[in-house]
């Protein structure tokens, strides 16, 4: 390094410095460099301030001001000079200006205003004396003119007629000619080809050439095809597909009209894999609104109206609702066949008082709009409980009146008890005591006691020695329970408080295990540690414990900023994993290279990288060269961009131009969409994936 130096060029001048005399010895990161520079130059360079070094050699560095910079500032420093050019105004231009100003009232008054008033009355005399006569003399002459050139087509009409039956000789005679000398030898060879292809020994020889002819074709349609787009038809197909499936991975909560527009674009673009799409999503799916969305959309659809109305038939009456009122949100009226078909759905509910009294005290409100937007009769029971509020006496809201009057809490609890009053319709009306809340308790789910814990915990009754054992016995339930979110249990677990940890930490791993297959690929998960990242910790630290619960094949978790960090923790668990990612900070510049350089050095050999980052690096390694030499190891590697809000794509663009598998989730701060990525990752491919979609079969309304 003794030939080392620096070429700085700013504003202002020019320098080349050795490193010796700027002091920057064994220096390395391009701030330091910069930093060394600045305080060899001191004030005679302020436009290097918040500029990147350029790193041109191994011993020379080149320091350059962008010529956008100098044009602003040159453009300032002129309209500092023009601001200076231009003095107050003078005592005589503030006189002149008060004498001028009448005088140009009068030149307005006197002159301009009798020069219009001129103007308009000399093109009055223009139009009356030259224009108006004109055009009658113009009109006249047509006239004139007209007769004699009527007289002449006519006649010429008569002379078209004479000719007529002449040339109508000549073409039957030209037609004739081209019969006997074209088309006369072209039918006897046609006959001749016809009747030597249908000949039996030609179609033996079809028979046996048909096939390999065809295989020809498709190969020559093929290659042209694969040369003009640069896919084949079934690559454009697959991809076309993958991208419909990865925009699934929005969820935007109770904002269907925000989704409504990708579910109606992928129906119109694919209905035959939108409608398999639709039957997987009803069994493997996480988000509601998308459940709801598939069967507004197959229910608009005449061909697959069918597996729509099937798919209504598994939703409970506040889904229902939303449906049907995100059909008549589009404008049209709900189909015939939805109306038979909530009728019916209806009635069965009505067949089972049990049943409906329970659809009643959860989603009174929904039952009313399917009833009265579709103008369906009633029963007589429904007609009691939810338009003219009088339930009958062996019906659970009957019951609710009776606690809403009760005053002693051990009545109260036996009622609870007796009808299974819910806990978001009973709790206000309880008096608070031991006993009702041991009653409520015994009557909440496990997904409710979750979402409950921070008020049964403010409430006291978790420090209830009954109610804290019989809300113990029903979690151990949760981990099996599939309308229990992983990050609801996360929640629960920061509301209740550290002596419930243990046990919602057990229930956290089995529904994280449990909310889709194994990932049995070998996968490396990359975290963006640098200045700002903090979100993305956060993010990682999520996604860690998720991959990690139903990773059957070999897992590393990598952070990275100049250089990557492996995270390891004691435990493979939740707790495990907040514990190793509590003690990193967000800092120093992001090099998403030096991620890859420690996978390729790594003697695993990885099959899928999971990378969180906006995709922003200012620091060598670079993506791109560390790529190429990821793939050496590894051709079939593939990528997922867990992408944070606000950030770039340009990595990915880099892996498209590579031909890299890959997928995108772009995370916009809800961690509830974060279980829809986990079946992606479980597949061995997206391919697979895809034709998992296309074998499903479709439910029918029978």
């Amino acid at each position: 390094m003794s030939n080392a130096c620096i070429d700085v060029a700013w504003s202002k001048g020019r320098e080349r410095i050795p490193f010796e005399v700027a002091d920057i010895g064994d220096l390395s990161s391009d701030f330091e460099v910069k930093l060394a520079v600045r305080t060899h130059l001191g004030a005679r360079c302020p436009d290097l301030t918040d500029y990147a070094v350029l790193r041109a050699s191994p011993t020379c560095y080149y320091l350059r001001v962008p010529v956008s910079l100098r044009l602003r500032r040159l453009v300032e420093r002129l309209d500092a000079w023009y601001a200076r050019q231009i003095s107050p105004e003078s005592a005589l231009e503030v006189w002149l200006r008060q004498r001028l100003e009448p005088l140009g009232v009068m030149v307005r008054r006197w002159i301009l205003a009798p020069l219009g008033r001129l103007t308009f009355l000399l093109l009055r005399l223009a139009w009356r004396l030259i224009l108006k006569p004109l055009g009658r003399l113009t009109g006249l002459l047509l006239r004139l003119a007209g007769k004699p050139l009527g007289l002449m087509l006519k006649a010429l009409g008569r002379v078209l007629v004479a000719l007529g039956p002449p040339l109508q000789t000549l073409s039957t005679a030209l037609n004739r000619i081209l019969e006997l000398l074209l088309f006369g030898p072209l039918s006897a060879v046609v006959r001749v080809l016809t009747r030597l292809a249908s000949s039996p020994r030609m179609r033996r020889l079809r028979r046996r050439l048909g096939s390999r002819l065809e295989l020809l074709r498709g190969w020559i349609f093929g290659v042209v095809e694969r040369v003009w787009t640069g896919q084949t038809a079934e690559e454009r197909e697959r991809d076309h597909r993958l991208r419909l499936l990865e925009s699934l991975l929005t969820t935007p909560h109770r904002r269907l009209d925000r989704l409504a527009g990708l579910h109606q674009q992928m129906a119109r673009q694919d209905i035959l894999f939108y409608v398999h799409l639709a039957a997987w999503y009803r069994q493997h799916g996480q988000v509601r609104d998308h459940q709801e969305l598939f069967t507004a959309q197959l229910v608009l659809d005449s061909t697959y109206r069918d597996v729509g109305l099937a798919l209504l038939r598994q939703l409970p009456p506040y889904q229902l609702a939303r449906v049907l009122t995100e059909v008549k949100r589009r404008g049209k009226n709900p189909p015939r066949s939805l109306r038979t078909e909530i009728e019916r759905y209806l009635r069965r509910r009505e067949a089972d008082p049990a049943a409906f009294d329970g659809a009643a005290l959860a989603a009174r409100k929904a039952l009313k709009q399917l009833y009265t937007s579709l103008h369906i009769k009633p029963g007589p029971r429904a007609q009691a409980i939810l338009f003219e509020d009088r339930p009958p006496e062996d019906s659970r809201l009957f019951a609710l009146r009776e606690l809403a009057r009760e005053r002693d809490p051990e009545r109260q609890a036996a009622l609870v008890r007796k009808h299974r009053l819910p806990y978001k319709v009973a709790a206000g009306l309880l008096v608070r005591h031991e006993a009702t809340a041991l009653a409520l308790v015994e009557q909440m789910s496990p997904a409710e006691l979750l979402n409950h814990m921070g008020t049964l915990k403010k409430n006291g009754w978790l420090a209830l020695d009954p109610v804290a054992e019989r809300v113990r016995s029903a979690l151990e339930q949760a981990g099996s329970n599939r309308r229990v979110s992983a990050l609801k249990v996360e929640k629960a677990a920061r509301a209740a408080g550290e002596d419930w940890q243990a046990l919602l930490d057990r229930i956290l791993q089995k529904r994280l295990e449990s909310n889709a297959g194994w990932i049995t690929r070998s996968t490396a998960l990359l975290v963006d540690a640098s200045a700002s990242m903090e979100p993305a910790l956060e993010l990682g630290k999520r996604l860690a414990s998720m991959v990690a619960a139903v990773a059957r094949g070999p897992l590393a978790v990598y952070t990275f900023a100049r250089e990557s960090t492996l995270v390891d923790p004691e435990r493979r668990d939740y707790a495990g994993w907040a514990e190793a990612f509590e003690g990193l900070e967000a800092r120093g510049q992001s090099s998403m290279g030096a991620a890859l350089l420690t996978l390729y050095k790594s003697p695993r050999v990885f099959d899928q990288v999971i990378l969180v980052s906006d995709q922003r690096e200012n620091q060598s390694p670079r993506f791109l060269p560390a790529l190429r030499l990821l793939r050496r190891r590894n051709r079939w590697l593939s990528f997922c961009f867990v992408n944070l809000d606000g950030g770039v794509h340009l990595l990915e663009a880099d892996c498209r131009r590579l031909k890299v598998d890959l997928q995108t989730f772009n995370f916009q701060g809800d961690y509830y969409a974060l279980p829809n990525l986990l079946p992606f990752l479980a597949q061995p491919s997206r391919m697979a994936m895809l034709m998992e979609i296309l074998d499903t079969p479709l439910p029918g309304r029978s």
